[in-house]
Formats: structure tokens, sequence, C-alpha cells
């Protein structure tokens, strides 16, 4: 299938991808927002700022890496593969993020 179809697969609720794409797109927009508004009112000479945004670029790496990898999963098998790669790769981002915040 192409780009256009699997774009358009996300919003046929006949399938677990299109809930998975949902359940990690809905909490990156979350977060995104969240950081951003919290970000602003945070001084970055502030010592817990660091860790914050390595936990927020691991939470949003890994929502970011799997929404791609739902959402283009119905392509050809070699795309898939990579795709999940990239998903794995994100929860690797997010396990590292979330060490150096806990490191902090």
């Amino acid at each position: 299938s192409s780009l256009s179809e699997a774009m358009a697969y996300a919003f046929v609720p006949k399938n677990n991808d299109c809930l998975n794409f949902w359940t990690h797109f809905i909490p990156l927009v979350v977060w995104i927002v969240w950081f951003w508004t919290f970000s602003r009112s945070l001084d970055v000479t502030n010592r817990y700022f660091y860790p914050l945004a390595c936990l927020w670029a691991g939470c949003c790496s890994y929502a970011l890496c799997s929404c791609g990898a739902h959402l283009l999963g119905c392509m050809r098998l070699e795309v898939r593969q990579v795709c999940f790669l990239v998903d794995y790769m994100g929860i690797s981002m997010y396990t590292f993020g979330l060490s150096l915040s806990t490191f902090f």
C-alpha cells in the first residue's frame, strides 16, 4: 500500500494498529503542549530543567517512533520491519532519557 493509504489507515477503526496509533499520538501532543507550557515558566539555569528535558525528549521520541511504526505498519514487509526497528529505538531512547532524569 502507498503512503496515502497508510495515512488513511489510521482513521479506520477496524484494526489494532489504529488504536495503537491514537494511544501514542494523543499523549505525544499532550506531552509537547505540557512541556512547552511548563518550560516557558521554568528557568534553564534551574537544576531540574535538564533532567525534565531528558525525560520529555525520551517520552516524545518513544511516542513519535511508535506512531510512525503503527501508522506505516501496513506497508511492505521491509518498510514494516524498518519502522518497528525505529520503534524499538524510540523505546531505548525513552529508557535512556528516564535513566538520565533519575540519575540527576
